[in-house]
């Protein structure tokens, strides 16, 4: 369950706070996951008391509000994931070249959800096999022969073949940080989506077994 509150001080309708909020949630709240699954309950709310007589009413004002609703959400999305239950990694799924944002979409959610991607990250694996299946059965248009997925800056997978290097040797002290780049691209066209996603450990499964409602 998820309950976030953001507060300020700043003089502004209900319409505009709200519309302000809305528009900022699709690139931060919106494009997280820790384990692909929601609560009724998850709520944000934005609350403003007008106490500082500062207005947000003009365009100009109202950029200003939106830069800093976006940089406040982006950090406690992060942190979301970051802290995640049992997480231990934050995976950031970068999807381009696809034929469509939705397309793009499909696949970062679809490797991000995806239980085999997210134990790998987990243990420590560079297994590209993992992500290139999700990849595959995401829906999204493209050719495979067109794929290229990158871990840490590592090339994994090129042409429809795994590259030849060493995974193993290359990833290993990379893959021992919090953050994961995942780059993947399509080679389809214009579209990208990020998404930031958590690992699967057993600490998760620790948390969730032993919850009672």
């Amino acid at each position: 369950t998820m309950l976030s509150f953001i507060t300020t001080d700043i003089c502004i309708s209900k319409e505009l706070l709200q519309r302000a909020l809305s528009e900022d949630i699709k690139g931060t709240y919106n494009m997280i996951s820790v384990d692909g699954d929601t609560s009724t309950n998850d709520t944000l709310y934005g609350l403003a008391n007008g106490a500082s007589g500062v207005s947000a009413s003009d365009e100009e004002s109202l950029k200003a509000l939106s830069a800093a609703l976006t940089s406040v959400l982006g950090d406690l999305a992060y942190m979301l994931v970051k802290d995640g239950e049992g997480a231990s990694k934050v995976a950031r799924i970068h999807v381009a070249g696809a034929a469509s944002d939705a397309d793009a979409e499909r696949v970062a959610r679809t490797v991000g959800h995806s239980q085999l991607v997210k134990t790998a990250l987990y243990g420590r694996d560079a297994n590209w096999g993992r992500i290139v299946a999700a990849v595959g059965r995401s829906g999204a248009d493209f050719n495979p022969d067109d794929v290229v997925v990158t871990l840490c800056g590592v090339e994994l997978f090129r042409k429809g073949q795994p590259t030849d290097l060493d995974f193993d040797a290359l990833l290993e002290e990379p893959l021992k940080q919090r953050d994961l780049p995942i780059d993947i691209v399509l080679g389809s066209g214009s579209g990208s989506y990020t998404l930031l996603a958590s690992d699967l450990g057993h600490e998760y499964v620790n948390v969730n077994a032993d919850y009672r409602s």
